[in-house]
């Protein structure tokens, strides 16, 4: 029986979703994504309600709490899954993106073009010497990167893809095979090879998966960090501090930084996002109302009242990954 066949004498009924998560977890042959991230993000695609915490998550699939965290963690890089909150609950919760799959459709395009460089690169540098095999690849992968960029570019216009936030660049349609491709500027030294800046709309991507980071003030003793619990609303970055304590002080009428990062120390990848601005303290009761959907739970003891709400003036990133070959 072939993959797209039904057996009309599968169960139905309750059991369809936990079916289909237990199918989806096997296609971790196919795209080579670990099988808890998978049978998690199935699960996000058919539980009900669409929202679920962690527990819930953990309990439903029998998986352990680390394998949810991260596979949590890894669906949130990649665009698919949000945390969202709900009012007087103090519990956070998952639900899938909006247009999720189409970032991670762009992702793989990326990967795409990251090939069709790296073979451009080397064909330049060899100053004739490459013969047709690494021509073969590069346009072979220059079709594959022109034909997703159009595909992406299609959605855009029907409006199902969210546009670029300003200031970043969209994803950006190569030649077709055979066209005549620019030679790439002066090859880059070893050290900086992985180095990737990322756009603004993956640093945003990725401060709202997440919600702790480091909080970067000057203090009387020059410059301080604190670990902080934080959520993003629209152009700014919230988080909740003891009314009195050190980020009181030092906060006010000031320039702050927020830090977040992720590191695989195995494979040495990672990346880093850094938000600057100015940081003011929410005192106005209508503000105070509209930023209390948050998903802002701090980690440490109650009493955490002070609201501080900084201005997304400059967002920057980078990551380090190793290319394909």
């Amino acid at each position: 029986m072939s993959r797209d066949a039904v057996d009309a004498h599968e169960p139905t009924g309750a059991d369809w979703r936990q079916r289909f998560v237990e199918d989806f977890g096997g296609l971790v042959l196919v795209y080579g994504t670990p099988r808890a991230v998978m049978r998690v993000l199935g699960w996000m695609l058919v539980c009900d309600p669409p929202e679920q915490t962690a527990r819930q998550i953990q309990e439903e699939l029998a998986l352990s709490a680390g394998s949810v965290s991260a596979a949590v963690r890894t669906l949130g890089d990649v665009g698919m899954l949000e945390r969202v909150a709900r009012p007087g609950d103090r519990h956070l919760y998952y639900r899938l993106c909006a247009h999720g799959w189409e970032r991670v459709v762009e992702l793989r395009f990326r990967a795409f073009a990251e090939l069709r460089r790296t073979a451009d690169r080397a064909i330049h540098l060899s100053q004739g010497q490459a013969d047709e095999r690494l021509a073969e690849m590069r346009d072979f992968y220059a079709h594959l990167e022109a034909g997703g960029a159009r595909l992406l570019r299609e959605s855009l216009e029907r409006g199902s893809v969210d546009a670029p936030a300003p200031g970043t660049t969209p994803f950006v349609a190569m030649p077709e095979p055979g066209a005549h491709l620019p030679a790439p500027g002066p090859a880059e030294g070893p050290a900086h090879e992985h180095l990737q800046a990322m756009r603004r709309d993956e640093c945003l991507l990725r401060l709202r998966a997440h919600g702790v980071g480091r909080l970067g003030v000057r203090s009387g003793d020059g410059v301080a960090v604190f670990p902080v619990n934080y959520a993003v609303a629209d152009d700014s970055v919230v988080v909740r501090v003891r009314r009195g304590g050190a980020l009181d002080a030092a906060t006010r009428d000031a320039r702050v930084a927020l830090e977040i990062d992720h590191a695989d120390t195995l494979y040495h990848e990672g990346w880093s996002v850094l938000v600057v601005g100015p940081c003011t303290h929410v005192s106005d009761p209508d503000e105070l109302g509209a930023l209390s959907h948050l998903p802002l739970l701090p980690w440490g003891d109650e009493g955490r009242d002070l609201c501080l709400r900084i201005a997304m003036e400059s967002v920057t990133g980078r990551s380090i990954h190793h290319r394909a070959i």
